[in-house]
């Protein structure tokens, strides 16, 4: 793999950015959908392939209703394979298309921005996190990251309580007709112990 990556400020604004190149990267062939098997029997085909993202993180002070502190992530990626794609699963969360290809280009943005309110008792802070990705257009390989138009969203509430404890609980869910996961979404809730 070659890559460069670069990090610098504009304004009130960290970016950086990083562009990638993989050559012969082995990706995952389409057994089921496409009857595809390579000589080696390994279920992979080597493509050169180039991933690309660009970050902002913006971090800020206080909002009404008592936050103290709040941050903002924005992202941009994107993914591109070279060559003959016929042989290649798409993306794995893809699963009402059978047989489907992978584009060449796929690509996609997400935000996520997280609001604190420090010291709500003592020692113990509570964040509220926003995260929203929407794959504009295109689909990745099997383990890439964009399946065309999904979009994806999560409400997380955290405490953190002392240096020892968290308790956290969240909503996910999915949009994305192409995908019986569109209809399965999360709750979760965790409590954790770190020692």
């Amino acid at each position: 793999m070659f890559g460069v990556s670069f990090a610098t400020t504009l304004g009130t604004w960290s970016v950086n950015g990083e562009l990638a190149y993989r050559p012969d990267r082995p990706l995952f062939g389409d057994t089921l959908g496409k009857g595809f098997l390579n000589s080696s029997l390994n279920n992979a085909e080597e493509h050169d392939t180039w991933s690309a993202s660009l970050h902002g993180i913006w971090l800020g002070g206080a909002l009404p209703l008592g936050i103290d502190s709040q941050v903002i992530l924005v992202q941009f990626g994107a993914d591109y394979i070279d060559g003959d794609l016929s042989n290649l699963a798409a993306q794995n969360s893809i699963t009402k298309e059978a047989g489907l290809t992978p584009d060449d280009l796929a690509y996609g943005v997400a935000a996520e921005w997280t609001g604190t309110w420090q010291a709500v008792r003592p020692g113990t802070d509570l964040a509220l996190d926003v995260f929203i990705q929407y794959d504009i257009d295109g689909n990745s390989h099997f383990w890439g990251n964009f399946a065309e138009e999904r979009l994806l969203g999560t409400v997380t509430l955290t405490a953190n309580i002392g240096n020892e404890w968290e308790a956290r609980a969240g909503y996910t869910w999915v949009d994305q007709d192409n995908s019986h996961y569109e209809t399965q979404d999360v709750i979760n809730l965790s409590v954790n112990y770190k020692f």
